[in-house]
């Protein structure tokens, strides 16, 4: 068969539309591999950025929630902070005077003046602004109570020291005497002062004392009296001097027929305040004292008072004898004057001794 070709210089009938999109459809088909190459670069850039976006974010929220975290934890750890030093506050200020009172009271026998006036004189002090220390000078015959109320004062006050006091006996236990520096008594009244919980010095002996002694312990005092700016320190001076005056006054106003409760401090006060000692006048000069304390002599009702409470700490005596044992005990004691027999010579001091021998 004989193929039909067009006549020359004829034109080619246009291609129908299918035609064309088969055409451009081959075309894109047929794109070069740097096209392609492009393409997913770009594809790639922009998963890449958000890639990057994202864990911007991401890291963003974790710090916020750190520093929230931080927060809450610096908030919760200075308000515990607060807590803790508003709970101080309240502890150096809350002395208990009440139960102070209530055992000066009950543990204490045939002192209502002492008792009175320490209750009264300390709780004052304590409402004072700090800066000040509190000097108290207890007069008395021996052992009768003294040094017990310093104790029970100690278990009050010195709570931060489990109840104990700065004793400062100027003398030594071999009757020798050390003459001490101003700066090394100021350090020892200090030894034991706080910031915040009021401390309490007990100075002994002062009427035994070298009167080099007594002169530094005057000069410390006075020293402390200006330093002293932001702590409460009560001292007390415990000494004999006064004692046979006080027992003179007692004894008068027992035989007047005046009882001893109705005793006033003002009976007493005004004779102390009188008295010859050098370092009783140098600390009045000076004006270190706040407060004269006497402490009268004891009658045998108060020593039986005082051996039943030896009695019962101890495991080893029965009950049952408690009233014949303090009978006998009372009979080892000695008492005076000598044509009365009203006052212990040695106050509840030599009760333990005594007690044994009645046993």
């Amino acid at each position: 068969m004989r193929r039909l070709t067009s006549p020359p210089g004829q034109r080619k009938s246009p291609k129908s539309w299918r035609e064309l999109i088969s055409s451009s459809n081959q075309k894109k088909e047929t794109a070069t591999p740097e096209m392609t190459s492009s393409k997913t670069n770009n594809a790639a850039r922009e998963n890449g950025g958000r890639m990057r976006m994202m864990c911007s974010w991401l890291f963003w929220l974790i710090g916020v929630v750190c520093k929230l975290v931080f927060m809450a934890f610096m908030t919760l750890f200075l308000c515990e902070i607060g807590m803790q030093l508003i709970e101080k506050q309240k502890k150096c200020n809350d002395v208990p005077m009440s139960q102070l009172k209530n055992d000066l009271k009950n543990r204490v026998y045939g002192q209502h003046i002492a008792n009175e006036i320490i209750s009264k004189t300390v709780e004052q002090y304590l409402k004072r602004p700090k800066g000040h220390f509190f000097l108290m000078t207890f007069h008395g015959w021996t052992g009768v109570g003294k040094s017990h109320v310093t104790n029970i004062m100690a278990e009050h006050l010195s709570s931060h020291d489990n109840g104990r006091a700065t004793s400062m006996n100027l003398l030594l236990k071999n009757g020798k005497q050390e003459v001490l520096g101003i700066e090394t008594l100021k350090a020892s009244i200090l030894a034991g002062v706080n910031d915040c919980f009021v401390h309490l010095v007990v100075i002994e002996e002062m009427e035994l004392a070298d009167e080099a002694i007594q002169r530094n312990v005057t000069g410390a005092l006075m020293d402390l009296k200006k330093a002293l700016t932001k702590r409460k320190l009560v001292v007390v001076v415990i000494t004999p001097s006064g004692g046979k005056l006080i027992n003179r006054i007692t004894y008068q106003a027992l035989t007047a027929g005046i009882l001893r409760r109705e005793i006033k401090a003002n009976d007493i006060l005004p004779h102390l305040h009188q008295l010859p000692d050098p370092w009783f006048q140098e600390f009045t000069k000076y004006d270190l004292i706040d407060q004269v304390v006497p402490f009268l002599p004891l009658e045998r009702q108060h020593v039986s008072k005082c051996i039943e409470d030896e009695l019962r700490m101890r495991k080893d005596v029965d009950r049952k004898r408690y009233y014949q044992i303090i009978e006998k005990t009372q009979q080892n004691l000695h008492y005076f004057p000598q044509n009365d027999q009203r006052f212990a010579t040695a106050g509840c001091k030599k009760i333990s001794l005594a007690i044994e021998m009645a046993v």
